[in-house]
């Protein structure tokens, strides 16, 4: 998945890279993404002993400055498939803001689809 740019919208917070957040945002942001293998999120010197489920994969930058912040879980992150943007994954937690070796993480939708199919079915 290395190689698959997402697209993460950014609701409330502006957060200078490896800062903390500066205030609520007037305009709705978004930050280009990369989604990193999940060898590199497991890592000891990304997340140490925090592990990722298999309901979980992590985007971003290991060196730092682009990132989703306090604030943005719950939004999506999108990925252009063919003409059609597609939500792909749920913002979910980080380290800190934009911090070299803590890109964020986010729910795996594909994961958890068969869920979410039998329970809009019924």
């Amino acid at each position: 998945m290395g190689n698959i740019r997402v697209t993460s919208v950014i609701f409330n917070l502006e957060h200078p890279p490896g800062g903390t957040p500066s205030g609520h945002s007037k305009v709705l942001q978004s930050a280009l993404l990369p989604i990193l293998p999940q060898s590199t999120c497991q890592a000891g010197h990304v997340y140490g002993p925090v592990r990722l489920t298999e309901g979980m994969y992590c985007a971003g930058y290991l060196e730092g400055g682009v990132d989703t912040c306090q604030g943005d879980s719950g939004g999506p992150m999108v990925c252009l498939v063919g003409d059609r943007h597609t939500v792909v994954g749920i913002t979910s937690w980080g380290h800190g803001c934009a911090r070299p070796n803590k890109p964020g993480v986010y729910t795996k939708l594909t994961h958890y689809l068969p869920w979410l199919y039998s329970n809009m079915a019924g």
